[in-house]
């Protein structure tokens, strides 16, 4: 009996070994891509007063040491994924600036349909020794009304009833401001 169960051990692993087989990687081929970054990202926002002149300017930079051969800029709206390409990148570090008015035209979108609320993604897919790679580098621009001082300070009246408080408010601006210049298109 004891011959037998040895025998059948033997013989499984035999076959457990025989049947084993090597799966391709779900992830596909690692350590070969160039993984760009986005860095000084201003203004970061579109400016749904001001949507022909509206952009958003940033640098697109890559490891010490490599060498994408191609970056391309693709943008997508409301997150549906489109990834059109809006410009392509060759040296980096790259600053570039991209018009709210440029990628709604790319997207085939009307100005006048982009309303508060609504996001635009810009991705970064780098092409390096023949492969076409996503990276996590995207940049998510929403669509929101500039600051304007005039309507964020003045004398307010405030009740709230969860905090059992009832006073006058007065919201004053900063004396130091910052003139930003007017974008140039």
């Amino acid at each position: 009996m004891k011959k037998i169960k040895i025998t059948g051990l033997v013989i499984s692993l035999i076959m457990i070994f025989q049947s084993c087989e090597q799966l391709p990687d779900p992830a596909g081929v690692r350590g070969v891509a160039v993984v760009p970054g986005i860095t000084d990202v201003n203004p970061a926002v579109f400016d749904s007063k001001d949507l022909e002149n509206s952009y958003v300017e940033f640098t697109v930079v890559v490891a010490p040491g490599s060498q994408p051969d191609l970056i391309t800029v693709a943008g997508s709206f409301n997150n549906n994924r489109e990834k059109v390409p809006l410009m392509e990148l060759t040296s980096f570090p790259a600053t570039i600036k991209i018009y709210s008015a440029d990628v709604a035209e790319k997207l085939g979108l009307d100005l006048n349909d982009i309303v508060n609320g609504d996001v635009f993604t810009l991705e970064l897919l780098t092409q390096a020794n023949g492969i076409t790679t996503g990276s996590s580098a995207n940049l998510i621009v929403p669509v929101a009304c500039a600051y304007d001082v005039n309507n964020a300070t003045g004398s307010y009246h405030s009740v709230s009833p969860d905090w059992q408080t009832e006073g006058d408010i007065t919201l004053t601006a900063d004396p130091v401001t910052i003139t930003l210049p007017d974008p140039v298109k």
